[in-house]
């Protein structure tokens, strides 16, 4: 292959990539959701309650995922009683997403999701 040709494919790829990275959409600038942060931790602190309400002293796992932009609380406990049906309705009315469910190793596992985490800054 001589140069001259090599230059020239070199070339029409070089614009063509350029083209490609031109047409994709520009990344925006992410920043947390203050008042989204706010309902998971009122929601964390509630589910707490209901936990030491039943002498149920287990953690309530939280975390945020960045890269995915939600946010969530978990709960892995041996026994998942709920004393207050209003407070229990009140801790998940914000949450997007609950699921309650049977692990292999005879816990129950307690999830919520909330989305919308971070908002795009423009």
């Amino acid at each position: 292959m001589d140069d001259t040709v090599f230059n020239d494919e070199l070339e029409m790829f070089l614009d063509a990539l350029t083209n490609q990275i031109e047409c994709q959409p520009i990344p925006r600038l992410m920043c947390i959701n203050f008042k989204r942060l706010s309902e998971m931790l009122r929601a964390k602190d509630l589910i707490s309650q209901l936990l030491s309400d039943a002498d149920n002293d287990v953690p309530v796992e939280l975390k945020i995922n960045s890269r995915m932009y939600y946010g969530s609380l978990s709960v892995i406990t041996e026994d998942l009683s709920i004393y207050n049906p209003k407070l229990f309705a009140l801790a998940v009315a914000k949450a997007d997403n609950f699921e309650i469910y049977p692990l292999l190793n005879e816990k129950v596992c307690f999830d919520m999701m909330f989305y919308n985490m971070f908002i795009g800054i423009n």
